[in-house]
């Protein structure tokens, strides 16, 4: 039985010492520290979206803008629909 009270002491106080010891860090590069610290979110340029998502944005922006902007001149040259002012009905 003193045979297991003194093994048991022995291991919490083993337990107590480890619980004391710290991990240190000797190869601690301020640096790279500061980079870090310096942009967090490196894969991101809004708050949402990678650099590709920004880019596919713009582009789709740009198709669809080009699109629209055929739609509005066949509208202002009137090419959008047959005239009405025709006597004859045109077939569609």
């Amino acid at each position: 039985m003193k045979k297991i009270n003194h093994r048991l002491a022995a291991l919490l106080a083993a337990a107590a010492v480890g619980t004391l010891v710290g991990c240190s860090t000797s190869d601690y590069n301020e640096e790279l520290a500061d980079d870090i610290r310096g942009d967090l979110s490196p894969e991101l340029d809004t708050m949402h979206e990678r650099p590709t998502d920004v880019k596919n944005r713009h582009a789709l922006m740009v198709d669809e803008n080009l699109r629209l902007l055929n739609e509005d001149m066949a509208r202002l040259l009137l090419l959008d629909r047959p005239s009405i002012l025709s006597e004859h009905p045109m077939p569609h």
